[in-house]
């Protein structure tokens, strides 16, 4: 065969892929224009399927949580009773949440509207995703991630070229596709088992539209603007090193036919011819929705559950005082500003982000606020849900110490650039 021949039949001049290739970024990556709103095309579908549909999601929503329940009751003996009427109890409460106004029963006024957005988000994103995800991993995307970002990204973060494709889909995307995207990964051996607790951890920062919405009406100059990424980039950089991902496991999960770029490949051809991915569009695509579905049985009663319980202990002053009196004589050194108010956000936050953001008006929010909030997208009232039920390599102690610690870190790094940049800085 001529050469020629060879490379009209090598995986990486193949039409198909390079078209794929090319739709998934457009659908993912590409920010566009429509009725006045600034969106991927991937939100553009879920906005409109939430929109133009939401009764018939509604229903599939408390159809599929129906059909988990019965199953776990009947097949699942040895579960605990108790669990099978925590997941009744939050079925009922979530179709109430979704059909009726039942705000009374909870503490705070925004919950039930969270949960509802959470419920219909995840639903909603998970099943667009599974439609339009294979364009990203089966099409040559990793593989050119890999190749080409693998020396930065190990240097810095100890992680694979991959993870950049990952932190994207987190920011163009959703918190929710972003771990179902990297579980991905994870399960089919491209990924350590330190990288996916790395990217989970500290690589699921705000989408885009968030950062947005919170510059609309927070007036940053373009030097904080810039000093986020300096921060990211930074913690990022010290939190990989240190516990808990310095405990993690440098093995995968599984034992795949994907291999890590190496100096034996010359260039991103032979790289790509042998990794080439062949599993079918549609099964990945049917693989990918059931999946989903199994994961939305088991975490939304949970995320219902968690949601209602925690918030009790949200308004609650005397969890605040005792954080004042143990927190606040660090904060004074470093001369945080509105200490109380940033306390609160940082317990409310760790319970949910979208809470947080919520019940904290703008008005005083600072840029150490801000850091926090975009930076340390994990919550413990869904982030952590989805890592138990997923099985990710993370204990809820790991959880909580990984959240402080950066926190903690952001702190720093915000006093040091207040007193070097004292004037374009307030924290």
């Amino acid at each position: 065969m001529s050469d020629v021949k060879k490379l009209e039949n090598t995986y990486s001049f193949s039409l198909k892929h390079i078209f794929c290739s090319l739709l998934g970024i457009y659908i993912f990556f590409i920010p566009i224009k429509i009725d006045k709103k600034v969106y991927t095309i991937f939100y553009h579908i879920v906005n409109t399927l939430e929109e133009d549909f939401i009764d018939l999601i509604k229903i599939l929503i408390i159809t599929f949580l129906t059909f988990g329940c019965i199953k776990s009751i009947y097949k699942e003996k040895k579960e605990n009773s108790i669990y099978k009427y925590i997941r009744i109890s939050s079925i009922f409460l979530l179709f109430g949440i979704l059909y009726t106004d039942i705000d009374i029963f909870f503490i705070d006024s925004n919950v039930s509207l969270i949960i509802k957005e959470i419920s219909i988000n995840f639903f909603t994103t998970i099943l667009v995703g599974s439609f339009f995800l294979p364009l990203i991993t089966n099409y040559g995307l990793i593989q050119i991630f890999d190749f080409y970002l693998g020396s930065f990204t190990k240097k810095f973060f100890r992680l694979s070229g991959k993870s950049i494709l990952s932190l994207l889909i987190y920011f163009f995307t959703d918190y929710f596709l972003g771990y179902f995207f990297t579980m991905k990964l994870y399960k089919k051996g491209m990924l350590k088992q330190y990288e996916i607790c790395m990217i989970i951890l500290n690589f699921s920062i705000a989408p885009y539209f968030i950062f947005d919405y919170l510059y609309s009406n927070i007036d940053f100059n373009i030097f904080e603007r810039l000093l986020i990424i300096v921060i990211f980039l930074l913690v990022n950089a010290i939190l990989c090193r240190i516990y808990p991902l310095n405990k993690k496991k440098n093995s995968y999960l599984v034992k795949g036919s994907y291999k890590e770029p190496s100096k034996k490949d010359k260039n991103i051809y032979e790289f790509l011819n042998s990794n080439s991915y062949k599993t079918k569009f549609l099964k990945e695509v049917l693989g990918n929705i059931q999946e989903g579905i199994s994961i939305l049985i088991t975490f939304l009663p949970d995320v219902v559950f968690s949601i209602y319980v925690f918030s009790i202990f949200i308004n609650n002053t005397d969890i605040i005082q005792i954080l004042n009196s143990i927190i606040c004589p660090i904060f004074e050194f470093l001369k945080v500003e509105n200490i109380s108010q940033v306390i609160e956000f940082m317990f409310i936050n760790f319970f949910n982000n979208i809470l947080a953001l919520e019940n904290t008006g703008f008005n005083n929010w600072n840029f150490l606020m801000t850091t926090i909030f975009t930076l340390s997208s994990v919550s413990m009232s869904t982030n952590m849900i989805y890592i138990n039920k997923t099985k990710i390599p993370i204990s809820n102690f790991e959880f909580i110490v990984s959240y402080f610690l950066k926190c903690t870190i952001i702190i720093f790094v915000c006093s040091f650039a207040y007193y070097f940049y004292s004037g374009y800085v307030s924290i």
